[in-house]
């Protein structure tokens, strides 16, 4: 083969597919072109439709689709294709019935076509159809390509337009629910089903948009509700997104309160839309003095801003009476009577006096009281704490400091080797160093205090705060942010983010005020008891921390049961435990497992909660007259620094009245609350019965003829002894 041919078929093939894919490929395949055929507007591309004209006996009802430019954000845009209602009047489309009748003339099937020859240029021909002179027809003009999704980029070349639809509706067919329609330019009339017709056949109103606003709730930032007698309330978000009270008075505002009556705004429907004849006066609508105006927006600049003014109630008897007759200028087309429990309103923006649900009325009535927040303080980011300050009206100034490392906390690796603790360092007033706290109790203020709930607002202003024991309180709590170095946005100390006081205890409540607000509200005095402020209460809850096979001794007092000492065995030994000193002969069998459990408990024993200095009801002395049970141990020489110099000395006393017990350390100060669990560990008897001494005493001959009977032995068997098990560390 020579080049030339080469050249030849290879043009030949480049041909071909050019055809395939910039024509033949574009071109619908048998199934589509079966389907389309059976369609009345055949391949509608309804994303490219753009403008409907709904013609009702002359009367045109233009919807247009048009591109509304919005900014959910400062500096940015979006523009979102909205239909939008041109005439008779000029307002927002309804979504929701665009988006139904595209769906149902996408969709539409024609039943049969009846040929009519000539129809297209004379329309008599169409006569004995109704459609020579149609009182209802439909125009459809789709744009050259269909509107951008979001960040979209349009085609460098846009399609070509797609050629105007315009559909005749004609009588009834003999079918029931059919009838005859024509298509503009066609010689022939289609059978159709109803339903496209009866959406065509609605009122202006029903393509109007129900919705009071386009706004989404969550982009909603401020809300005004005024009243004609001239009380108003003023309300808006922060930067942080919280809700606040700007008028009467500056307050905290309830987010969850807020949320849902801004929700159910947003979500309000119209009920009705009034003819203009009906609404000709605003007087006899209660909308020339309005009761009360509603006014949300958001915060871009410049806001969308939605206000809506609320007249009288609906009088259902009179709103059924037949309405004026209409003037020429207004439209025939009919509206929906208005229905009882509604109210007139006026919609700034939008076209016509409308009806609204009655509960729209509940946004007038509400009290400031209503919408303030009841939480006691409010922390917007609990990680910016660092340090909290407590100060009692009796005893020294605590001051809780987070420490920079989690070797600084009394326990690390967190309880029973859980999720780490926080660590919070404490320092009283007049100590020269701080010492380990309990940072678990920290953190529980800082979620504790905001979590209280408001019982009553006693007063607005703090001006006789020694009405309420407030000029001189009985607690401070400040949270406070501190930085040793200096930033661009602020110099190094402390900052105060919230500062809680409390005053007179009245009954079961006691007065406070958040040092930042004016007003003195009232709470349940049992919060009182949430803010230790005893050092004693603050300290970490870890009372020993050391590897079990460190302890070496261990000796168990319990009033009323002999006294039990153990020691570790050497290594080679096959039990880890055995009975030392006076108990090593005579006292019976060491509980290897009960002594095993005993060490585990106490190399990781923690308090429930501290509970204060030590008193005589907790029988903790050592010259207690009943006795008091101990737990006395040694470590090795080089314990842990936790470990009390070697060893330690455990007191165990009373019974709580919540079910836990009594106990202290030797030579720490204080008294905590050990759990039942850790006292049953602590205090089981760790042995058995010791055998009776052996007796000379000869056991009695079996009578003749009787079979011998063993006699049991007390002591265990050789097997049994074997068999015991060895604990390990």
């Amino acid at each position: 083969m020579n080049r030339r041919t080469t050249l030849i078929l290879a043009l030949i093939l480049g041909a071909l597919f050019a055809y395939v894919y910039f024509y033949d490929a574009s071109r619908p395949g048998t199934r589509e072109t079966e389907k389309a055929g059976n369609r009345v507007l055949g391949n509608l591309e309804r994303t490219r439709v753009s403008e409907i004209t709904i013609n009702q006996a002359g009367t045109p009802i233009d919807l247009q689709l048009r591109t509304n430019v919005v900014a959910p954000k400062p500096g940015e845009t979006i523009e979102l294709p909205k239909w939008q209602m041109l005439t008779p009047l000029a307002d927002r489309a309804d979504a929701g019935t665009m988006d139904l009748l595209l769906n149902e003339l996408d969709n539409w099937r024609r039943d049969a076509v009846v040929p009519v020859p000539g129809a297209a240029q004379d329309r008599a021909k169409l006569a004995p159809y109704g459609l020579q002179n149609p009182r209802l027809s439909l125009k459809i003009v789709r744009a050259g390509q269909p509107p951008l999704a979001e960040g979209e980029k349009s085609a460098a070349k846009p399609a070509p337009p797609l050629p105007e639809l315009e559909v005749f509706f004609g009588d009834a067919t003999p079918t029931t629910g059919k009838s005859y329609v024509q298509l503009a330019g066609q010689n022939e009339v289609l059978a159709v089903d109803d339903t496209v017709r009866k959406m065509l056949e609605k009122g202006v109103a029903e393509f109007r948009d129900h919705q009071l606003t386009e706004i989404p709730s969550a982009e909603i930032a401020r809300l005004s509700v005024k009243t004609a007698a001239g009380a108003a309330i003023e309300l808006d978000k922060d930067p942080s997104g919280h809700w606040r009270l700007l008028k009467p008075q500056a307050a905290r505002a309830a987010d969850q309160r807020l949320g849902q009556l801004i929700s159910r705004l947003a979500d309000l429907k119209i009920d009705s839309f009034l003819p203009d004849a009906r609404a000709a006066d605003p007087a006899a609508l209660g909308l020339a003095e309005p009761r009360g105006t509603l006014t949300f927006s958001t915060t871009e600049n410049p806001p969308r801003v939605v206000e809506v003014q609320l007249g009288k109630a609906v009088e259902p008897e009179k709103d059924n009476a037949p309405a004026p007759a209409a003037s020429p200028s207004t439209t025939p087309l009919p509206s929906r009577v208005t229905a009882p429990n509604t109210v007139y309103a006026r919609i700034a923006g939008r076209p016509s006096v409308v009806t609204l649900p009655k509960t729209v009325e509940d946004y007038l009535n509400l009290k400031p009281a209503e919408l303030r927040d009841r939480q006691l303080l409010r922390i917007a980011n609990a990680d910016l704490v660092n340090r909290i300050r407590i100060t009692p009206a009796a005893g020294p100034e605590l001051t809780l400091t987070r420490a920079k490392s989690p070797e600084e906390t009394g326990d690390p690796a967190g309880a029973e080797g859980g999720k780490p603790e926080k660590p919070w360092n404490l320092r009283v007033a007049g100590a020269n160093a701080d010492a380990p706290a309990n940072g678990a109790e920290a953190e529980r203020l800082l979620t504790r205090l905001p979590a209280q709930t408001v019982k009553d607002f006693v007063a607005d202003t703090a001006s006789d705060l020694a009405k309420y024991g407030l000029d001189k309180p009985t607690l401070r709590v400040a949270f406070l942010s501190h930085s040793s170095e200096n930033t661009a946005e602020a110099g190094a100390g402390e900052v105060p983010l919230s500062t809680l006081v409390f005053g007179k205890v009245e009954g079961d409540l006691v007065y406070a005020r958040l040092e930042e607000e004016p007003f003195i509200v009232s709470v349940d005095k049992a919060i009182l008891d949430t803010v230790p402020t005893d050092p004693i209460a603050w300290q970490p809850l870890p009372i020993f921390k050391f590897d079990p096979k460190e302890l070496r001794t261990a000796t168990q007092t319990v009033p009323g049961r002999p006294e039990t000492a153990f020691e570790r065995t050497p290594e080679s030994a096959p039990l880890a435990w055995k009975l030392a000193g006076n108990n090593a002969a005579g006292a019976g069998t060491l509980d290897v497992v009960k002594a095993q459990s005993l060490v585990n408990t106490l190399a990781r024993l923690r308090a429930t909660r501290w509970v204060g200095p030590e008193k005589p009801e907790y029988k903790l002395a050592a010259d207690t007259p009943e006795g008091v049970a101990t737990i006395t141990f040694q470590t090795d020489p080089k314990p842990p620094a936790n470990a009390a110099a070697g060893g330690g000395k455990l007191f165990i006393g009373q019974r709580s009245p919540d079910g836990m017990w009594y106990a202290r350390v030797e030579g720490k100060p204080g008294v905590f609350l050990l759990s039942e669990p850790d006292h049953a560990t602590l205090l089981a008897p760790l042995t058995s019965a010791p055998p009776p001494a052996a007796t000379t005493t000869a056991l009695p001959s079996p009578a003749p003829g009787a079979a011998a009977t063993a006699t049991p032995s007390l002591a265990p068997s050789a097997a049994a002894a074997a068999a015991t098990p060895t604990a390990s560390p």
